[in-house]
């Protein structure tokens, strides 16, 4: 899933041979599933693969793990620590 994974704003990958590629479209549109848009949703997800191969995925996690090591403790962690237990 380029979403969860790269940071695509939606998609997934389908892998196969040209064969299997030809039949799944041909499925896909028997089932009525259509792509709207795909070019630009293909270019993000483009883009998303770039990035994870510059190290910028990378990069992002060590930010987010730096901003949680300085909020901890404080007022704003306990309180989304509070509510993220009490949901779950």
């Amino acid at each position: 899933m380029l979403l969860l994974l790269l940071g695509a704003p939606v998609g997934s990958l389908l892998v196969g041979s040209s064969e299997f590629i030809k039949k799944s479209k041909r499925l896909r549109k028997a089932l009525g599933g259509g792509l709207r848009q795909s070019g630009i949703l293909a270019a993000a997800g483009l883009v998303a693969l770039d990035d994870f191969e510059a190290g910028v995925l990378l990069s992002d996690h060590k930010r987010a793990n730096d901003v949680a090591n300085a909020i901890e403790g404080t007022i704003f962690y306990k309180i989304f620590i509070y509510y993220y237990y009490k949901i779950m």
